[in-house]
């Protein structure tokens, strides 16, 4: 478990996730922008059904905080908007990746080529979280919204956040409910009143 310790501690300064790092907060990942829809999408649809399609997906805020996880594998689970806030090292060099539609949603494998050596672990990064896995790292986007994000990790896994709080195990789950982003409601304007008009009083 020292090995995994060191190992964890190393994650701190990796320039790999510091990059992974600057990729995600690029994208805002507290309040992602409003996603860029084609034109034929939103085509011919009402005002209330553009902008939820534009919406930003709704998220959790259970993986806000910094923290650091290793572990032979990682596998991650969620809903529409998962792949907005998270972000899994593709250097070919170092990683195989394997994608795949299913009827549980879209699946994405990231296998190490080197799956004993540190130098090869699969990194990533989910919203505050800094990933790593000996093995892979796989993620289940499922369709729709809500529900529920599970991490799932297994093989002498640890976990640390910046205060020093620490779990240790074979298998740690984590999860989040995701609440809905508020989407901007548009006030309706309204064009100028007018007071009631009277008409002349008829001379008697």
């Amino acid at each position: 478990m020292r090995t995994r310790t060191a190992a964890l501690l190393s994650l701190l300064c990796s320039p790999s996730l510091a990059c992974l790092a600057t990729e995600v907060t690029s994208t805002g990942p507290q309040h992602p922008a409003p996603r860029a829809a084609p034109a034929a999408e939103v085509e011919g649809r009402s005002e209330e059904q553009a902008r939820a399609l534009l919406a930003p997906a709704p998220w959790t805020d259970a993986f806000a905080e910094k923290a650091l996880l290793l572990a032979n594998a990682i596998r991650i689970e969620g809903p529409r908007g998962l792949r907005e806030y998270l972000v899994v090292g593709a250097d070919d060099a170092l990683y195989l990746r394997e994608t795949r539609a299913l009827p549980a949603g879209f699946l994405q494998v990231t296998r190490s080529r080197q799956p004993t050596a540190a130098s090869g672990m699969v990194r990533g990064q989910l919203h505050g979280w800094r990933l790593a896995a000996y093995r892979e790292i796989e993620v289940l986007e499922r369709p729709g919204d809500g529900g529920q994000v599970r991490v799932i990790a297994t093989g002498e896994a640890v976990w640390r956040n910046t205060d020093g709080a620490e779990q240790r195990g074979e298998r740690l789950v984590f999860e989040g409910t995701v609440a809905p982003v508020p989407v901007p409601t548009p006030v309706p304007t309204q064009g100028p009143t007018q007071g009631p008009t009277q008409g002349p009083s008829a001379e008697r």
